[in-house]
């Protein structure tokens, strides 16, 4: 019987609607659990709202008293009831951008070509590109050379979790929400295939906790 990577091989090799089962099979399989890594720290109570996407937004003050837990580890579970927050995105009003003019930004700090993954198994060529607070998911539009659309921008300081498969490394989820004292609620959930997906997530993680650190002080 083919591996799981093996089987993610093949996926991103076809579009079949086979394979594409294959994927969401793979996506929704659970692995064992590890212990993981949490930081408690302060973190900022806030609401889901759109607004115009800016390379150059800042995060808000924390109220004090809400510790959340960021956590890194491997994958436990996957809850399809969860929020896909790209799936409820129109292209037809996503803000289309010249993919080098944004990566050649002053304020990326990081850019990690990937592919998205959908949870009904279809991949899309993508960048994730990583400032001083946000990450930002980049998807090409393959009719257009060179451009793409702006998918997901994702303040650093709403990640609470971020978790691999244990059996597909590359495999990344990220999970957003918000922290109150009651408890986390999480908001959306992205993932990706990442090439050397273990830097990829230790500089985003980096960035996370100089984030939460100036939440703090």
């Amino acid at each position: 019987m083919k591996s799981l990577v093996n089987k993610m091989t093949i996926a991103l090799k076809t579009k079949s609607v086979n394979v594409r089962e294959k994927v969401i099979s793979f996506i929704e399989n659970t692995s064992t659990p590890v212990d993981r890594m949490s930081f408690n720290l302060p973190w900022p109570d806030r609401t889901c709202t759109e607004r115009h996407v800016s390379s150059s937004d800042r995060v808000g003050k924390p109220y004090r008293g809400v510790k959340p837990v960021f956590s890194i580890g491997d994958e436990e579970e996957y809850d399809t009831d969860e929020i896909d927050s790209s799936s409820m995105s129109d292209d037809d009003r996503k803000e289309v951008v010249n993919i080098q003019t944004w990566i050649n930004k002053p304020d990326i700090k990081h850019h990690f070509p990937c592919k998205e993954v959908k949870e009904n198994g279809h991949m899309f060529p993508s960048h994730l590109l990583v400032t001083a607070t946000h990450m930002y998911c980049l998807r090409e539009i393959l009719s257009r050379k060179g451009l793409a659309y702006i998918q997901s921008r994702q303040a650093l300081n709403s990640v609470v979790k971020i978790t691999s498969k244990k059996k597909h490394p590359e495999l990344i989820t990220f999970k957003y929400g918000n922290s109150s004292a009651s408890g986390i609620e999480i908001l959306a959930i992205e993932r990706y295939l990442i090439p050397n997906a273990g830097d990829a997530t230790k500089a985003i993680k980096q960035q996370i906790m100089k984030v939460l650190d100036a939440l703090e002080s």
